[in-house]
């Protein structure tokens, strides 16, 4: 389409490094460098679950300001119901939640799929349980937005590199 950004680039990138690039600058194709192959880049999906709106919506905002894909919930039985039915390349979820607490959900997400990151977010200081139960990291709320963005990049890129391995 005319509105499609394309990024041209050598074959041989690592795919996941490539694809965040892309995804971050909006590129809609990626096409290997004297070749006519072309892949579409689709965007990450992340889900981002929280009870309190006035952290969700400028959490959804900023991701989707960094290329990726957000689904959100505002309760945990609704994000478990999200995760089952998109299976987002990793999850952000506040602990405390209505409905569904957010160790519960970690447990069930990781029950299902142990190589999807999950990121707990607290006001309270619970990293020993989230660790516990396997959360990828853990984060105090209000959330260090800078800190939030590199370890949800890292954690896609490890997750990717596994993928790649098996």
């Amino acid at each position: 389409t005319t509105d499609s950004k394309v990024l041209d680039v050598q074959c041989g990138f690592e795919r996941l490094q490539t694809l965040l690039i892309a995804a971050q600058a909006g590129v809609n194709y990626i096409t290997c460098a004297g070749t006519y192959e072309e892949t579409l880049v689709e965007a990450l999906e992340l889900l981002v679950i929280d009870d309190e709106i006035e952290i969700l919506e400028p959490l959804q905002e900023l991701i989707e300001g960094e290329g990726y894909s957000v689904i959100t919930a505002e309760d945990g039985e609704k994000g478990l119901d999200l995760y089952k039915s998109h299976k987002p390349d990793l999850v952000v979820t506040d602990i405390y939640l209505p409905k569904f607490n957010g160790i519960d959900l970690l447990k069930k997400i990781k029950e299902d799929d142990q190589s999807i990151p999950v990121i707990m977010l607290s006001a309270y200081n619970y990293s020993i349980d989230s660790l516990r139960f396997k959360a990828d990291d853990y984060i105090t709320k209000p959330p260090d937005y800078k800190y939030l963005f590199y370890s949800i990049n890292k954690l896609i890129k490890t997750r990717n590199d596994i993928i790649e391995l098996e």
